[in-house]
């Protein structure tokens, strides 16, 4: 994992961008922050926010790390989220013989009232993806969208493991949710008797932490 990032800037929005985006990630990975400037030798304006001429790498920005972890934590405070979520899951195999199979599956779920994390209660949520055997060797990748109680929505991938928890990372979403940032791990917790089409009922435990600007 990243332990020290580098952000360049220029002083151009763009790069400002770049900045609050680089400071989010190092305060989630717990990473050392390093700033640096690069000057505009020719200094003869803009285009957009292009300027036009030579570039030259300066000093080192003389701002702390510790300012910037700072910032970032005000910025970017860190949440932790966990709870479990019930609902079906359909399997339609794809290919199935003495070297590989492919399942695809698709989920519709609900997270439940008890669940310790109370924004994301009776959150609902929609994956799809696909799980392969290939000469014995198992591995299953797939996305889910939430939609939580007040419509605002995200988005993430899913990876399975084979014995241990998957990994979950967030990829973004809207309203409350938009550009949140992060990952953690699930487990299903539970599944009862297979139906003759291949579909199921499952319950999931799932926890990790997120970031939002």
């Amino acid at each position: 994992m990243y332990k020290h990032i580098l952000i360049p800037t220029d002083g151009s929005p763009r790069s400002a961008k770049a900045i609050k985006q680089g400071i989010g990630l190092a305060k989630f990975l717990g990473a050392k922050v390093t700033g640096r400037s690069f000057v505009h030798a020719a200094a003869k304006g803009f285009q957009g926010d292009q300027p036009r001429g030579r570039w030259s790498m300066g000093k080192p920005i003389l701002i702390a790390a510790f300012a910037l972890t700072a910032f970032a934590s005000a910025a970017w405070a860190v949440e932790e989220y966990g709870g479990t979520f019930c609902g079906h899951l359909k399997r339609n195999v794809l290919e199935s013989n003495a070297d590989l199979t492919v399942v695809a599956t698709e989920t519709w779920a609900i997270q439940t009232p008890t669940s310790t994390f109370k924004p994301w209660e009776n959150a609902t949520v929609h994956c799809v993806g696909y799980q392969r055997i290939l000469q014995g060797k198992f591995s299953g990748k797939g996305s889910c969208r939430w939609v939580d109680s007040t419509g605002d929505v995200f988005i993430g991938e899913s990876e399975d493991q084979p014995g241990k928890p998957g990994v979950w990372t967030f990829l973004g979403g809207t309203g409350k949710w938009t550009g949140i940032q992060g990952s953690g791990t699930y487990q299903r917790i539970s599944g009862g008797k297979p139906a003759a089409d291949g579909s199921v009922e499952i319950c999931v435990s799932h926890s990790g932490k997120y970031t939002l600007p």
